[in-house]
């Protein structure tokens, strides 16, 4: 069977419509046919892949409440990505918040299924270049910047001062080094 090739404008002259009404009929195609998608809370779903990444690391409810407040007051610059993208960038940011060495970016990336180069990127370019905060590097080098500047100044969180070591979960990761075929963890720490 041969295809028939044909343009935008073509498809509006042989129906006889004009751009206006095409486009009405193409929501009204997507309301009944997407309603689900699009009425959705998107910041309830972004919650929910948080809240596996707190069980799967075990970090404590402070964790949760950081993240919220940090999803609740970078909503506005951050909302145009995917949910594991975001996920992962509020996670990681709560994760800097809670000063928690023990969990690396590379494994929340895993869980979620994103990748580190996603979160970085959307945390230089969405929150740094946006804000008109200059200094950030990497995401490793730049927490002390992170923290103070974002987490402190924006969203009113505290530096705390309980820093807590990798060594504290190593039997715990090892299990999923082992799952996935990885040798260790220092790669997994940049």
């Amino acid at each position: 069977m041969n295809g028939l090739n044909f343009g935008f404008h073509s498809l509006l002259q042989t129906l006889q419509i004009d751009k206006r009404e095409y486009f009405k009929g193409l929501k009204k195609i997507n309301d009944f046919f997407l309603r689900e998608y699009g009425y959705r809370d998107r910041k309830l779903q972004v919650m929910s892949i948080i809240e596996e990444v707190k069980a799967f690391f075990g970090l404590s409810l402070e964790f949760y409440q950081n993240a919220q407040k940090i999803i609740d007051r970078l909503w506005a610059l951050l909302q145009n990505t995917t949910d594991e993208v975001l996920a992962g960038v509020i996670s990681v940011l709560s994760v800097i918040s809670i000063n928690d060495e023990s969990v690396p970016v590379k494994v929340i990336c895993d869980i979620i299924g994103t990748t580190y180069g996603a979160i970085v990127y959307q945390i230089r370019n969405k929150l740094f270049r946006m804000l008109k905060i200059s200094g950030f590097t990497t995401l490793g080098k730049s927490k002390t910047l992170i923290h103070k500047e974002i987490l402190e100044k924006m969203i009113g969180i505290k530096q705390n001062s309980n820093l807590k070591l990798w060594s504290v979960k190593t039997c715990f990761y090892k299990t999923y080094f082992e799952m996935t075929g990885l040798d260790s963890c220092s790669s997994y720490y940049s």
